[in-house]
């Protein structure tokens, strides 16, 4: 395990000297910023007078807006700085330094993977929590029941990284790793899930269990671009659960390829 602690540590402490993780910091102060004067304006634009109930409601649909947008865009920033730093660790020839020390493939490709995703989680964990509290204190009113359906774009991003780390430590192809993750997440997902609903009553089985199959073996990344929504919206029993379990496995399932493949590569 001293491999992989290892491993966590130097690529953290390579994005944290990375030019992307200033643009990171940028982008959340930009996210607290938006954030400040779009809820200000809603609240200012509420008349003198009216009921509570209707400035509950003002202020839940706010929130649920730009808690869906900051988290989405920072998903994206996010990812983009962690493939960058990848890339400055695949291309410039430090994992060939790397590899010569006494750390196991799999625990360098773990320690990314998992140094990855600490770091979205931190930047989520701000971004979510800094621009919930300044919309609440605009309208003073503290409501955070729906914070938690943060955790399903941390999910998100973690199926665009995996995707990044494959191309990457597999071909050593990094930012067509980042095309690729993006166009799936952007393109490929929301045609998937349109398709899905479109087939659903369709009287072709065989095209309707098709589109069903390839929905659940596949990642869900529209639905997690967007999980404040489904916060407000009623759902089947169970569907969030399927949702997480189905786009795990899938994760799990491509990591471990990536790690056969990057065990068997000549570096």
């Amino acid at each position: 395990m001293k491999g992989l602690t290892q491993s966590i540590v130097f690529f953290f402490r390579h994005i944290y000297r990375s030019k992307s993780f200033w643009v990171t910091v940028g982008g959340i102060v930009v996210m607290f910023l938006l954030t400040w004067g779009i809820s200000a304006s809603v609240f200012n634009n509420i008349p003198p007078g009216t009921k509570e109930g209707k400035v509950v409601t003002a202020y839940d649909m706010t929130s649920v807006n730009l808690l869906n947008g900051m988290a989405q865009l920072m998903v994206y920033i996010g990812l983009f700085a962690a493939a960058l730093n990848v890339n400055s660790v695949v291309k410039r020839g430090v994992l060939d330094l790397f590899l010569s020390l006494p750390v196991r493939r799999w625990e360098l490709l773990t320690g990314a993977f998992i140094a990855g995703i600490l770091f979205e989680l931190t930047v989520l964990a701000i971004v979510i929590s800094g621009s919930w509290l300044i919309h609440s204190s605009v309208f003073g009113i503290y409501y955070g029941e729906n914070l938690h359906w943060g955790l399903l774009n941390l999910l998100g991003f973690v199926v665009m990284f995996h995707l990044v780390l494959f191309l990457s430590f597999g071909f050593r192809s990094p930012i067509a790793g980042l095309l690729v993750a993006i166009a799936y997440a952007v393109v490929v997902s929301p045609i998937l899930f349109v398709a899905r609903e479109l087939t659903s009553t369709s009287g072709n089985a065989v095209l309707r269990e098709t589109v069903n199959t390839l929905y659940w073996i596949l990642p869900k990344s529209a639905e997690l671009a967007n999980p404040f929504f489904m916060s407000s919206q009623p759902l089947p029993e169970g569907h969030i659960l399927k949702l997480i379990l189905s786009t795990i496995f899938f994760i799990f399932t491509v990591f471990g390829l990536t790690i056969i493949v990057f065990e068997k590569k000549d570096h």
